[in-house]
């Protein structure tokens, strides 16, 4: 029954279908980075000193970038639940996921050595990219309430463990996707890279990405659970509950 009861809570399928875009925007952007970096940014130096040096690898650049984006992660999930209440939570998924996809588009114009403004795309796409999983559960717990509402049964496990799969879709299913682009472009480790290879990898770190985002944006704005709904339907339970003891 919980099974039948989710194959026909379409905000729930709309949620799991933009949460595998959503993963696949961060899964294969992550997961091509060593590339990017390896490749196109290679070792660099900078015109200013940072920590006493002025000259650093690309496995170096590339962590620094990591650990940028972490902390900004960290800031951006701080302001959700003041950006929520001013947007709701279907509009603020979709800001987000719009701005992220847009600095990947981004990435794909700057020059590859032009460090100082990747470190800067890096801070705004990690404030806006990060934040995006603290704004889903919520949704999720949203669709467990609308189907006990709409089928008067509550099925919370299932539908947080079946997005939980649609995650793991993702992550699997990101690999092989990059893996693929990669072999069309013509990419062998550890050799001489042709320049259609080099921008086979620029596209699949930026425009690719680009699109998986801007398809977690169109699923997401027909989601119509939003919080107006929302607070009609849990008023509703909450009669209901009463109402039965």
């Amino acid at each position: 029954k919980d099974f039948s009861d989710l194959s026909k809570n379409l905000p729930w399928i709309i949620l799991s279908c933009a949460t595998l875009a959503s993963i696949l925007h961060i899964a294969v952007r992550s997961g091509t980075y060593i590339y990017y970096f390896k490749y196109l940014v290679k070792d660099q130096t900078v015109d200013t000193i940072c920590f006493g040096v002025r000259s650093f690898s690309w496995q170096h650049l590339m962590t620094g970038f990591f650990i940028l984006g972490t902390a900004t992660t960290i800031a951006g999930t701080a302001l959700v639940p003041t950006f929520t209440r001013i947007f709701g939570k279907r509009l603020l998924y979709c800001l987000l996921m719009a701005g992220s996809s847009a600095v990947c588009v981004a990435f794909y114009f700057v020059p590859a050595t032009d460090v100082k403004t990747i470190f800067l795309l890096q801070v705004l796409g990690s404030i806006t990219l990060g934040p995006t999983s603290a704004v889903l559960w919520p949704m999720y717990a949203d669709c467990a309430d609308y189907s006990e509402w709409r089928f008067n049964r509550r099925a919370t496990g299932l539908v947080f463990s079946a997005a939980i799969m649609a995650q793991k879709l993702g992550w699997a299913g990101a690999g092989w996707i990059t893996g693929a682009i990669l072999t069309v472009f013509g990419y062998i480790a550890d050799t001489e890279l042709t320049p259609e290879t080099l921008g086979g990898i620029l596209k699949v770190n930026t425009l690719v990405p680009a699109l998986f985002g801007a398809a977690a944006c169109v699923l997401i704005m027909v989601y119509s659970l939003t919080d107006k709904k929302m607070a009609g339907i849990n008023a509703d339970l909450q009669a209901r509950r009463a109402k039965a003891g």
